[in-house]
């Protein structure tokens, strides 16, 4: 079993290269998850008796990860490869070469449901799209303005129904504080302006997602 404790100096790294290890099991990622929250980068090619389960508690923990290396995991199957799509939504790059319960069609489901990457030659797996982190940024703008949009359009017709401002900006606050952890920091303040600066005195209405003050 590998072990790992909070003091270890592996506790902050992004990038973890493990392959070959026999005894690598469910218990070991549990670890991982548990006290690697900033991993990037996970090579456990070849390793170990892990199975889904183990790949589910690890993916709970590592919200960051962008690349991930499980090939010729034997206990890996299509589940995993399920928990893997709604665990690491920033994941890039998927090797999974030798998965035996792992489809070809299983793997194109995948990379449909992700949008950001295509198939691999090379391996059997995924690798991201050239353009992955600006029509990422771009994607995540529209969503992020067309939440604040539908928002504010809320408050506009409570605050003409007698609704108490105090209530819409604690109404405002939830909605922040549920934002998906894969929002960075600038893209959170410009949703949080949007609640407490560019409510009335102007009149806000929703146009295909977007904010159009008149």
């Amino acid at each position: 079993m590998l072990l790992l404790t909070h003091q270890q100096s592996i506790f902050p790294s992004q990038v973890l290269s493990l392959p070959k290890l026999l005894h690598l099991s469910d218990a070991s990622l549990k670890i991982l998850g548990k006290y690697c929250h900033d991993l990037a980068s996970l090579n456990v090619s070849r390793s170990g008796q892990f199975t889904d389960a183990g790949l589910k508690k690890l993916l709970k923990g590592c919200p960051a990860l962008q690349s991930l290396n499980i090939a010729g995991s034997l206990g890996v199957t299509e589940k995993g490869l399920g928990y893997i799509a709604a665990g690491a939504p920033n994941l890039g790059t998927l090797n999974i070469t030798g998965c035996q319960d792992i489809t070809a069609n299983g793997l194109r489901a995948a990379i449909e449901g992700n949008g950001y990457v295509l198939e691999a030659r090379a391996f059997f797996g995924f690798y991201p799209k050239a353009d992955r982190v600006d029509t990422k940024l771009a994607d995540e703008q529209v969503w992020l303005e067309t939440k604040a949009a539908r928002i504010i359009q809320v408050f506009v017709h409570g605050f003409k129904n007698g609704q108490a401002e105090k209530d819409f900006r604690i109404q405002a606050c939830v909605q922040f504080s549920s934002l998906p952890a894969t929002v960075k920091v600038s893209q959170r303040l410009a949703f949080f302006t949007a609640f407490f600066f560019l409510i009335p005195p102007m009149n806000v209405h929703v146009y295909t997602g977007h904010l159009v003050a008149v």
